[in-house]
């Protein structure tokens, strides 16, 4: 048979399905697997004895492996590759080879094998096995119907008008054209040279109908699709027309974030260019519109959204079944923009579709800093063109998706002396000692390291901030002039944010807020005696689009001066005005001195102490990730303090978060 168990099994069925039963129950009772995953290999044993070819053993086999499968997409991963996994349920049970698993899977009734004499549309069953990757069906449908889908749009670029694109591309970057790579002066570390990334992305994404725009913190992501919609819609006005351009992102925290940015920069932009650009952004739930209680959408492959050019986000936030339904809602002529950090952490649920889509486009060759990914010549033709930029490239990519690919490489926020800067390109490129020697050189005073197991230390190190913010909060109310100039104290709470790792034990959210809770207490600064105590700032976890609030958003409590003895929480609005909200009113929200550094995405603040746990367990090494380091680090404006012991750091910047997928392969072809 093709897997070996530690526990006695015997021929017989009853003892068969006690065996894989008990193993289940094993499994469940140290938390290798979750009540879910063990329901469903329970529903696949089931179908297996009901009609199947297989024997006991490989019954046993194939439920086992539905069990990991379901685990692992608790995981995030969307597929689970039978030739890479680690053995997942030692000392349990064992699994053979995968050329073993293939045959015992491909023999079974609940799993549909695709080779190249199968077609993909034979699928009619709850696993599905192509090649030496194992779906759940919807899985499977979702990643294939995105691949279809970037694929067709890919393989037909937009058509420019040249001569008028130059002339717009001309009002659009008023500064001196860059010269070509092999003409530009570097700089004195021979690492940077003259070339305008912004414009070469609006370039080619204006000349492709996917397209990715992806860069760190302060590279101009927001500047640079700005003058893109500039871009395209100038070109429509020359042809008479007018596109209808809309702006989504993943939550309504980076929807309204967006909407401020747009509405911020646009002054920016030649007068002439700014008509018919839009400055409000919805999030991609109600772009498509949702149907409560429902997987489905409004607007989907036969009612296809109204729209001809659709820019995206954070996108690196949108895991695989949305950005697949939101691909799928797209007209044939539409235009999308995908805006993210391919850097930082991957959706929250199943997928890594940016970060898929950038791998396919280098054709998983590395980002070289300052150096564009492998275009096609036609590509760099239009660049050449449009841009008056000759870009080389050495690498080789002939898959369609390879020209989709604009890399934002200038920090316009840390300069070469920024040691944010540069940490986040030793860690993004994995070199520990390199991001060690950063923590240690004074020449870098922006980023520290305290190696401190003790959280009260930390707590210590914040009560100078806090003391500024809380004064601030007592003469607003003093004065009685918080409505008109409460947004100094929101700008007072941004000074300094602590993230977590973990929500839960010690270094989490909650033993982090209580203890600055207890600590500002015995200060004097906070009454805990009142759950909406004055100045307590709250973050939010669901959205209530009745109030306009959304899940992320942060609140600060203080009292209303039109009802003496009430209390509301104020958020700031689109317009930068204060609105108050009655806490009986407020979705579920926790008190924000400290958050997941999940929920910081997106955000920024003058300084950041983030803090890792101690690895003691393989669950704990787990939540630690290159990403995760990465997406804290970048949260921070000015300062960046680490409270974490070696192993921890060493352990966050070697494990990259690679999830299970076959998009990639898919998008190359």
């Amino acid at each position: 048979m093709v897997a070996n168990s530690e526990q006695s099994v015997d021929n017989n069925e009853e003892c068969k399905v006690a065996t894989t039963a008990s193993i289940l129950r094993d499994l469940l009772n140290v938390g290798r697997i979750r009540p879910l995953d063990a329901a469903f290999a329970e529903f696949i044993i089931h179908h297996e004895h009901a009609d199947s070819v297989l024997d006991h053993g490989g019954i046993h086999i194939v439920g086992l492996l539905a069990a990991y499968l379901s685990s692992r997409l608790g995981e995030q991963d969307s597929c689970l590759t039978l030739h890479s996994f680690y053995q997942p349920f030692l000392p349990f049970y064992h699994f053979g080879s995968s050329a073993e698993l293939n045959h015992v899977l491909a023999a079974s009734t609940c799993v549909a094998r695709l080779d190249a004499n199968r077609p993909s549309t034979d699928i009619n069953k709850p696993l599905v096995l192509e090649g030496n990757e194992l779906y759940m069906q919807r899985y499977w449908q979702y990643e294939v119907h995105l691949a279809d889908k970037i694929n067709s749009m890919t393989g037909q670029p937009s058509v420019l008008d040249m001569d008028e694109g130059r002339a717009l591309l001309a009002q659009l970057f008023i500064h001196k054209a860059p010269l070509p790579v092999d003409e530009a002066p570097s700089n004195a570390n021979g690492t940077e040279y003259d070339i305008d990334w912004q414009k070469v992305a609006v370039c080619l994404a204006a000349s492709q109908n996917v397209s990715v725009i992806t860069g760190g913190p302060g590279t101009g992501k927001t500047t640079t699709v700005i003058r893109l919609m500039a871009l395209l819609q100038g070109l429509a006005r020359h042809k008479k027309s007018r596109l209808q351009i809309k702006l989504a992102a993943p939550t309504g925290k980076a929807a309204a974030r967006l909407s401020q940015s747009i509405s911020a920069a646009m002054g920016h932009l030649p007068e002439a260019l700014q008509a018919d650009l839009p400055t409000q952004c919805s999030t991609i739930h109600r772009l498509l519109g949702s149907i409560p209680n429902s997987p489905y959408f409004r607007f989907n492959e036969q009612h296809p959204l109204h729209v001809d050019v659709l820019i995206v986000d954070e996108a690196s936030m949108v895991d695989l079944p949305l950005m697949s339904k939101l691909f799928a809602a797209l007209p044939r002529h539409a235009k999308i923009i995908l805006l993210g950090d391919k850097d930082q952490l991957a959706s929250v649920e199943a997928g890594s579709v940016l970060s898929d889509i950038c791998a396919a486009a280098q054709n998983f060759s590395p980002t070289v800093y300052n150096q564009p990914p492998p275009y096609s010549s036609d590509a760099l033709t239009v660049i050449k063109a449009l841009c008056q930029i000759e870009l080389s490239t050495p690498y080789v990519n002939n898959a369609k998706i390879s020209n989709s690919l604009a890399l934002l490489h200038k920090s316009y926020r840390f300069s070469e002396h920024s040691g944010i800067g540069r940490l986040a390109r030793a860690m993004n490129t994995g070199k520990l000692p390199a991001s060690k020697a950063l923590f240690a050189n004074t020449d870098y005073p922006d980023v520290r390291w305290n190696a401190s197991d003790e959280p009260k230390a930390l707590v210590n190190n914040l009560l100078k901030g806090y003391q500024a913010y809380f004064s601030c909060v007592q003469t607003l109310c003093t004065d009685g002039q918080f409505e008109t100039q409460g947004t100094e104290v929101f700008a007072l709470l941004q000074q300094q944010q602590v993230l977590c790792a973990q929500k839960e034990a010690t270094w989490g959210v909650h033993q982090m807020n209580a203890l600055i809770e207890s600590e500002l207490n015995k200060q004097g600064l906070i009454d805990l005696g009142r759950d909406f105590y004055i100045g307590r700032p709250v973050m939010l976890r669901q959205n209530d689009h009745s109030l306009g609030l959304f899940n992320g958003d942060i609140g600060i409590v203080m009292p209303d001066e039109q009802n003496e003895g009430l209390v509301k929480v104020w958020f700031v609005t689109e317009q930068n005005t204060l609105r108050g909200v009655l806490p009986s009113r407020l979705p579920p929200h926790e008190t924000v001195y400290a958050m997941t550094i999940h929920k910081s995405q997106g955000s920024e603040f003058e300084h950041v102490y983030l803090c890792l746990p101690r690895v003691e367990t393989r669950s704990q090494a787990r939540l630690l990730s290159r990403e995760l380091l990465y997406t804290g680090l970048t949260r921070a404006k000015k300062s960046f303090t680490l409270y974490s012991d070696e192993q921890a750091l060493s352990v966050s910047i070697a494990r990259r978060c690679k999830r299970g997928s076959g998009l990639a392969k898919r998008l190359i072809g």
